[in-house]
């Protein structure tokens, strides 16, 4: 069984992951990440 925590984790990464294939001509946003 996945926790609801690890659950949240793992869509909060691949959020992050989404939001660097977007910004990463930005550079500016690396920083955040």
């Amino acid at each position: 069984m996945i926790s609801p925590n690890l659950r949240r984790l793992v869509v909060s990464v691949m959020c992050i992951m989404q939001d660097r294939s977007t910004t990463t001509n930005k550079g500016d946003n690396k920083v955040l990440i």
